[in-house]
Formats: structure tokens, C-alpha cells, sequence
């Protein structure tokens, strides 16, 4: 993100101080770096990388879901599997966005992504909806198969048993256990 916005500003810098030929003299150039760098350097004492890297996980996902609903208006018509993936995609949207943001906030209080916190209900919402909309998906994808619906059923409702277990037992296990889930 800071590769974006130094990028950006030494763009804007760069038009900002052309000659009217459009060349940039050195003096402007080495300004220009100053610049750039003193930006960088103030939006990282601001916050943290990780607070952009929540907000921009919720942004993708309310713009890819948007994207998704639009462009698939046409295929979906009749369709009630292409239908079920539109409507649990979009219902899982706002479980993973309420989580992201959640964790942005941690960070923007404690201006540190050290303290950042994954042990939420908003965890629970989000991964939890992804077992659910997985389920869903493998009945869609293929194609009403009981069988195959049914393996994936097992194996979601494992992995989503686990994670509600080990969150009313405290968050015990660390990153292994997260894994599990």
C-alpha cells in the first residue's frame, strides 16, 4: 500500500513541478523524493500497514460481491444453482466485512497490529458463513449430488463445530488450532 501511495504522490509531484516542456529538473527531483518519502513516512506513523490491509480486505469484498451481482443477472435467470451461489455469496459478505472491519478498528485503537485480536464473534460470523456458503457451493457446483453435498457437509460442520468449541473454551490453541478450522 505504501509502494501505491508513494508511487501516486511522486506522480503528483512530478506533474506539479514539470517545466511547461514537461521535463523536471533535478532540483525538483530530489524535492520530489523529499516529499514522497516525508508522505510515506507520515502515513506509516499515523497507522499501521495492517489497518489498510483490513480496510481493504472489507472494501474487495463489498466491491467483488457488487461486481458479481450485477454480472451475473443474466445467467442466474432460471438458474436456481447460480442462484444459490449469488444469494450465499452475498449473505456471507457482511459476516466477513463486520470481521475485517472489526480488526481494523483493533488496530486504529492500539495503532499497533501486534494486538490485534482473532479471537471474535465476528471470527465465528466470518469463517463460520464460509463453511456454510462451502456446503451450499458443492450442492450447487454439483449439480443437486447428494453424496458429494454430503461429504462436504461433514467436513465444514467439523471444521465449524471446532472453531465454536474452541471459542467458547477461551481461544485456546493458538495459530495451530486456527488452522484446524
Amino acid at each position: 500500500m505504501h509502494v501505491l501511495l508513494g508511487s501516486w504522490f511522486a506522480w503528483q509531484l512530478s506533474v506539479e513541478s514539470s517545466d511547461s516542456d514537461g521535463t523536471s529538473s533535478e532540483k525538483s527531483s530530489s524535492r520530489t523524493a523529499q516529499l514522497v518519502e516525508s508522505k510515506c513516512e507520515s502515513s506509516r506513523q499515523l497507522l499501521p500497514l495492517s489497518f489498510w490491509e483490513e480496510m481493504m480486505n472489507a472494501v474487495s469484498m463489498v466491491a467483488a460481491n457488487v461486481y458479481v451481482w450485477y454480472s451475473t443477472v443474466g445467467i442466474a435467470a432460471g438458474n436456481p444453482y447460480v442462484l444459490m451461489i449469488r444469494y450465499f455469496s452475498l449473505l456471507h459478505c457482511p459476516c466477513s466485512v463486520v470481521f475485517h472491519l472489526t480488526l481494523m478498528g483493533q488496530v486504529a485503537r492500539t495503532g499497533s497490529s501486534e494486538a490485534m485480536d482473532r479471537r471474535t464473534w465476528t471470527r465465528i460470523l466470518d469463517m463460520g458463513g464460509i463453511h456454510v456458503c462451502c456446503i451450499v457451493f458443492s450442492f450447487a457446483l454439483s449439480h443437486g449430488s447428494l453424496w458429494f453435498t454430503g461429504v462436504n457437509f461433514l467436513a465444514n460442520s467439523a471444521c465449524l463445530t471446532a472453531m465454536i468449541h474452541r471459542s467458547w473454551l477461551g481461544g485456546k490453541g493458538g495459530r495451530e488450532a486456527e488452522m484446524m478450522e
